[in-house]
């Protein structure tokens, strides 16, 4: 899930990987009427064009714990989003390697 968007309080949450997103976007499914579930990353913009949507928001997390936790989530499913396709892998760099490469910022 990537947004929700609440349409009778003209309003959407954007999922940002890594951060509780999809606890945020299943309550808001069950606990709010007429929602609309997209399951690909839009613009805000692209968002805002399809939905009646005048305001937005979003969970954010300290960058140090999400790139600890994009990278174990990596390291033990063997695959990452890049490019705009999901690559697997069986070998990883080592943390370290990794932040270094600038990879953490690949994180989806």
């Amino acid at each position: 899930m990537s947004a929700v968007a609440l349409l009778d309080h003209n309003l959407a949450f954007v999922h940002i990987p890594k951060t509780g997103g999809i606890s945020i976007a299943r309550w808001l499914e069950s606990s709010v009427t007429n929602t609309v579930t997209i399951d690909r990353h839009p613009s805000l913009t692209e968002l805002k064009n399809k939905f009646p949507v005048t305001q937005s928001f979003a969970v954010v997390r300290n960058p140090w714990d999400r790139a600890v936790s994009g990278y174990f989530f990596i390291a033990q499913t063997g695959w990452r989003w890049l490019e705009n396709r999901i690559h697997f892998t069986n070998t990883y760099p080592t943390f370290g390697d990794w932040l270094n490469a600038g990879l953490a910022y690949n994180v989806d």
